[in-house]
């Protein structure tokens, strides 16, 4: 796979991690590059990362003041909501179809997994990001990492539930100044990426159609976190859904094309 293609999704996995309920490790495997980045991050094939990397970085450095402007107005917040929405629907058809679980333990896995997520979703925030120190912190960005690098679960949604994604999105948009608290989420992120890429391969290595399954009806129940009306109705939100929904297959459409003419 080309850089610029690399790249590309690169920046599409970090757009992905700004939203809670939106996983950058979901658009990994729609695109079907999330068992090479698993690898990649065990062997440290830079030639991948490097590429990758610079696009989630990119994106998340780029957007975050964006972002944090657009989850400030009830209506762009129901239209980012609406357009992410309609993408984890497009994109959980996409993962049955690669899954396709038929034991019954695949089934109840998935049901567990989206129970799951409802369970979580509808519990409030654990705790205010002001009771964490350096060592809470670290540990925030250590859970994040492992959130964001499972397809299905968000590592924004994650951090909004320990209580941290106001302070991590403003530590983005001002790193000088909270640089005390970018430096733990970053420290913890890294340390997360070493130590847990090689348990995520060894499981999906023994278990694959097991995990995604859970993983999947994850993506499933964390619809719930997603949905766009929740202050108010916006009838023009219904055109982001389904642009949000089309997303996914044209990028599909566009990686087997590509794919067509590398062969």
């Amino acid at each position: 796979m080309s850089s610029l293609r690399l790249f590309l999704i690169g920046t599409v996995m970090g757009i992905a991690d700004l939203i809670p309920g939106v996983s950058g490790g979901t658009i990994a495997f729609v695109t079907g590059i999330y068992q090479d980045l698993i690898e990649s991050l065990q062997k440290i094939n830079l030639r991948f990362l490097i590429p990758l990397g610079s696009g989630i970085v990119l994106s998340v450095v780029a957007l975050a003041r964006l972002f944090t402007f657009l989850l400030s107005s009830p209506l762009s917040r129901c239209a980012l909501f609406a357009f992410f929405f309609g993408v984890v629907i497009s994109a959980t058809f996409f993962c049955l179809k690669k899954v396709r679980p038929r034991q019954f333990s695949h089934w109840a896995m998935l049901a567990f997994g989206c129970g799951l997520a409802l369970l979580l979703v509808s519990t409030s925030s654990l705790r205010s990001h002001e009771e964490y120190g350096f060592l809470g912190l670290f540990l925030c960005g250590n859970l994040t990492i492992v959130a964001m690098l499972l397809p299905g679960i968000s590592g924004s949604y994650l951090l909004n539930l320990l209580g941290v994604y106001p302070i991590a999105l403003q530590a983005l948009n001002h790193p000088v100044q909270n640089f005390s608290q970018l430096l733990p989420l970053c420290l913890g992120g890294s340390v997360g990426l070493l130590i847990f890429s090689a348990l995520i391969k060894r499981l999906f290595q023994s278990y694959p159609t097991v995990l995604l399954s859970f993983l999947i009806g994850f993506m499933i129940g964390g619809l719930r976190s997603l949905w766009p009306w929740k202050e108010a109705v916006y009838f023009s939100s219904l055109f982001f859904v389904i642009l949000g929904l089309i997303c996914p297959i044209l990028l599909q459409i566009r990686l087997n094309h590509s794919k067509r003419i590398e062969v």
